[in-house]
């Protein structure tokens, strides 16, 4: 995190600029699954908040309107109480009409038959409870919008009167439209369009819309096996959602936006990082001349990924927050409580993630630690006893006709605290036989020794050891890392090879400018 955090601060205005589209994207995510959960809501809570495990429908009928098309005989309700794992059956009655109150408010309710004092009836909140035919219980909502007990609401075209007696807590909507409990021989009076004082069809009586099921506690009835001895077809309490009007077309648009939108963040953050990566390909490159692993570049990378995400993510989901609070009481289909209850499920679903990632498989022993694989890379510092060795070095560039031998068999010794100056035209090959004496190039054959250290037969890991303790480079151009203050920068190193070292940059420096007594060890130095 050390270069993570201050490349963020360096760069702040690129990473803000990031950032606030990743904030844009929570504002967008939270504000659709908040349109999401409102219509799912606004469009089957009332099915939703039914005791009701499945519905048994007229056989073969069309799923996407079934409420509304099924037509049940009553009596079939007993022979789905009869079967294994059913607690309860019932008759269930839906219509949508067109209703208005005496007060002159115009309402569009979806009637809900029930048998009363059964298991399906409504639990009134305020008022009573059905009792008798010509009776209504609507919910809570509204009663804010201004229906009172005793109000009398009339059904168009049929002329039927019914008295709201009860209202039921929360939103109870099916379609878009407000639900309403009714007795269920007054629903089948009404869906058989009877007017007041007409006579009722005594089949009016025998039809229902379905059969409502409970299925008993750790129960899996076998409905294939009921509907076929009961001449039915069921759909479970959540594929009956479908039957609502435009639910799955709703659904499915807002879910398909939603993907679209997910692949679309995706890409823009990727497509950032690789630009950002691309444009630090020289800092990259410096930073593995001086030690830095694989290792060490990734997980800067994403630590620096991870708090430019998170934190962007936070104040983006703040902010939709804020915006779906301001709209979530106005006409719009707009629900926040949806998005609290997934969030309080989400920590029960990491922890098992969790235990299952650090859990190993019975018949999997544990890997004894690897010590040697841990051991710091500058664990065994090399002696600069003899200085550098460079015997029958040759060195090429290029392949085929365009080959280009930069060093023909060099051989060179510098002892220890010899000053050697290499010059030459350009293009003789200075910065070739630097770059291999200081271990950032390997020669075609040869042999090159720093001290004790073979750099032709150490691996990759070792040359970056070799390099950040037995040999300093001064290059050309600064080669350094923009984001870093000078004191950071000779610091940098010590991070790459895990060094204990009680010195700090600020006292090396100066030492240096007044002659202090602690002084660096002598090192080849190498001036491209």
């Amino acid at each position: 995190m050390f270069l993570a955090l201050r490349e963020l601060s360096f760069a702040r205005g690129r990473f803000a600029l990031m950032g606030s589209v990743v904030a844009l994207i929570g504002v967008l995510m939270v504000l659709l699954s908040g349109l999401s959960v409102g219509l799912v809501n606004d469009g089957v809570s009332g099915l939703q908040k039914l005791p009701v495990s499945s519905f048994a429908f007229e056989r073969d009928v069309d799923t996407s309107a079934a409420f509304t098309r099924s037509v049940v005989d009553v009596d079939t309700a007993q022979t789905w109480a009869a079967a294994d794992g059913v607690a309860e059956a019932g008759p269930f009655g839906l219509t949508l009409v067109n209703t208005r109150t005496d007060g002159g408010l115009d309402l569009d309710l979806a009637l809900f038959g029930v048998e009363r004092d059964s298991w399906l009836a409504p639990q009134v909140a305020t008022g009573t409870a059905l009792a008798d035919e010509g009776q209504i219980v609507l919910p809570g909502t509204l009663r804010d919008e201004g229906v009172a007990v005793g109000d009398v609401v009339t059904i168009d075209q049929v002329g039927t009167e019914l008295e709201v007696v009860g209202f039921i807590d929360g939103q109870h909507t099916f379609g878009h439209v407000n639900v309403g409990y009714v007795d269920l021989r007054t629903w089948q009076e009404v869906r058989a369009g009877v007017r007041p004082g007409e006579n009722v069809p005594e089949h009016a009586y025998q039809e229902v819309s379905a059969i409502a099921v409970l299925a008993a506690d750790g129960a899996s009835p076998d409905l294939a096996a009921v509907d076929a001895e009961a001449g039915t077809t069921s759909l479970t309490l959540t594929q009956s959602f479908g039957a609502s009007p435009g639910f799955t077309a709703e659904t499915s648009t807002l879910q398909l936006i939603q993907v679209f939108l997910y692949a679309i963040s995706a890409l823009v953050v990727g497509a950032f990082f690789t630009v950002v990566t691309i444009q630090r390909k020289h800092e990259i490159a410096v930073l593995r001349a001086m030690g830095a692993s694989t290792r060490y570049l990734l997980r800067d990378s994403l630590t620096q990924s991870a708090i430019l995400l998170v934190v962007s993510t936070a104040i983006g989901v703040g902010i939709g927050l804020l915006l779906g609070a301001s709209i979530s009481g106005t006409d719009m289909p707009f629900a926040l409580e949806g998005l609290a209850d997934r969030g309080r499920e989400r920590p029960a679903r990491r922890a098992r993630h969790g235990r299952r990632r650090v859990g190993r498989h019975p018949h999997h022993p544990r890997r004894p630690p690897d010590r040697t694989r841990r051991q710091p890379m500058t664990a065994h510092p090399v002696t600069t006893t003899t200085g550098l060795v460079m015997v029958g070095v040759t060195l090429t560039h290029g392949d085929g006709d365009s080959v280009v031998t930069a060093l023909d068999d060099v051989s060179l010794t510098v002892e220890p605290g010899e000053l050697l100056a290499v010059v030459g035209p350009s293009g003789a090959g200075k910065s070739s036989l630097l770059a291999v004496a200081g271990g950032l190039t390997r020669p075609d054959s040869g042999q090159v020794r720093v001290g004790a250290a073979d750099l032709v037969a150490a691996s990759r890991r070792q040359l970056a050891a070799i390099r950040r303790t037995e040999i300093g480079f001064v290059f050309q151009s600064g080669n350094l890392v923009p984001a870093l203050t000078a004191v950071d920068q000779l610091r940098l190193p010590l991070q790459f090879g895990k060094v204990a070292d009680p010195r700090d940059p600020m006292e090396l420096l100066e030492g240096g400018r007044h002659g202090g007594a602690r002084q660096a060890p002598p090192a080849p130095a190498l001036r491209r």
